[in-house]
Parts: structure tokens; C-alpha cells; sequence
């Protein structure tokens, strides 16, 4: 499995609703990618990749798109909730090298 990010461009910043305080919305930055997974679809999933969610619509302004280009996903992405739910945390990704990168593509 791996993540493509075909341009570096990031979306504009939305707000989201935050059930906590309806008073304060999240601001959010996302970037478009690709997710490709072996054995899967021939095709890639397109989906906004969150740069950032933040109650601080400056943080979010300020949140730099990723590099154009594959990663795939670190070993500690992945990891068990206290609430026995398995997570995957899509910020830790790491650019593939050259040699899997073209074997990927």
C-alpha cells in the first residue's frame, strides 16, 4: 500500500463543525492524493489527505501541502486504541525510495 500525491497544491481551509463547542469551528487543510493498495483495484482511491485540523484558522492557513510524489506507510502508523480499535495515523508516511517507487508504479 502506498500514498501518491500527484501535485504539491493543497486545498483551500474548510471549517468543520466541532460538536464540543459549536461556538468554535475546526479549520482544516487537506491535499488531494492517491492510495494505491496491492491486490486491490487496478485503480487508485482518490481522497483529501488532513494536512491539519486546528481551532486556529492561522495554523491552518499556514499548513504546507507534501511533496509531489509516493510514500508509504511507517511501521508506527499503526497501533491499538484504549478503546481496543486499531488506528492508522496517515502522518507518518515516508517517501519511497527510487527503486520502489518505479517497482509501485
Amino acid at each position: 500500500m502506498y500514498i501518491e500525491f500527484e501535485t504539491e497544491q493543497r486545498m483551500p481551509t474548510e471549517q468543520e463543525a466541532n460538536f464540543r463547542d459549536p461556538n468554535k469551528p475546526y479549520f482544516v487543510a487537506k491535499q488531494e492524493a492517491l492510495l494505491f493498495v496491492e491486490g486491490g483495484s487496478k485503480h487508485p482511491d482518490k481522497f483529501e489527505f488532513r494536512l491539519a485540523r486546528t481551532l486556529d484558522a492561522n495554523e491552518a492557513n499556514a499548513a504546507r501541502p507534501m511533496p509531489a510524489g509516493k510514500y508509504e506507510l511507517k511501521d508506527s502508523a499503526f497501533g491499538v486504541s484504549g478503546f481496543k480499535n486499531i488506528n492508522c495515523d496517515f502522518s507518518e508516511l515516508t517517501p519511497m525510495k527510487n527503486q520502489q517507487a518505479h517497482k509501485a508504479a
